[in-house]
């Protein structure tokens, strides 16, 4: 391998110089895709804020989206997803009772189904 290296170089010292940096870079600039990639995923677990949708909920913890729609009980004439704020507007409560009951709901569901809390 190293012998056809070196023929390679004697032949083409620019292209093969070029070729060892393209490498380089693109191994650098992999590793910092996957780098990034790993510490983009959702967090897991987070405190429920009246910002949040029913989606990202369900995702954060790990929790069916028809688990979450049950507890939120709610038909939308929103035309984007709609968060627990608007939610809890529609059903005209306040959002930290709806955010209490979704956490319930969660705690249930991960009771019934032995996933241990974290």
């Amino acid at each position: 391998m190293f012998a056809k290296l070196k023929s390679a170089w004697k032949a083409a010292p620019i292209a093969v110089a070029i070729l060892a940096i393209s490498l380089a870079a693109a191994g650098f600039f992999g590793f910092q895709l996957v780098n990034h990639m790993m510490r983009m995923a959702p967090p897991r677990d987070v405190a429920i804020e009246a910002w949040m949708t029913p989606r990202f909920v369900a995702h954060s913890w790990r929790v069916p989206r028809p688990v979450i729609a049950e507890a939120l009980e709610f038909e939308s004439e929103f035309g984007r997803p709609p968060n627990l704020q608007m939610i809890a507007a529609e059903r005209g409560i306040p959002v930290e009772q709806l955010i209490i009951q979704v956490e319930t709901t969660i705690a249930e569901y991960r009771a019934r189904e032995g996933i241990p809390s974290e």
